[in-house]
């Protein structure tokens, strides 16, 4: 009797370390299935201070030119990003409240959008990526703004 319990308890245990194992393979697949629909953001483009021309920021409703060491300050301040797996697949943000940093190099035009979704602070640079920021650099931004 002993050896028939034994086969039972073996094959219940064989059955679970398979079932086991289609579930682990199920979750590692949805998982990179996921990271290949949604990669992270692009390496973060900071402009060559050195060439700037110009550089404006802008609110809902407002905008001033702010100088080269303004300018420099935002971007020493925010340091490193943090990349999203959110898309930038527009010319501008869907949030209607946004501050854009608009900064001129003579030869190419950059904008960044920063702007705030659910007490977090991002900076989408478009069709390159979304990036978390501190609200401090949000803060900043909205600062300038007369």
């Amino acid at each position: 009797m002993s050896k028939k319990t034994n086969k039972k308890t073996d094959k219940k245990t064989m059955q679970w370390v398979c079932f086991g194992g289609v579930v682990l393979f199920v979750v590692l697949l949805g998982y990179l299935a996921y990271i290949l629909m949604f990669p992270l953001a692009e390496p973060f483009e900071r402009p060559a201070m050195s060439n700037m021309y110009s550089a404006r920021v802008t609110g809902t409703d407002r905008f001033c030119d702010i100088n080269h060491g303004e300018a420099i300050e935002f971007f020493n301040q925010i340091g490193e990003v943090k990349p999203t797996r959110r898309q930038s697949v527009n010319d501008s943000p869907y949030n209607d409240t946004y501050c854009c940093l608009e900064i001129v190099d003579g030869e190419t035009t950059y904008k960044y959008y920063v702007y705030i979704i659910d007490d977090t602070a991002f900076l989408e640079q478009p069709y390159v990526g979304v990036y978390e920021i501190e609200m401090k650099d949000y803060k900043y931004l909205e600062e300038l703004l007369p």
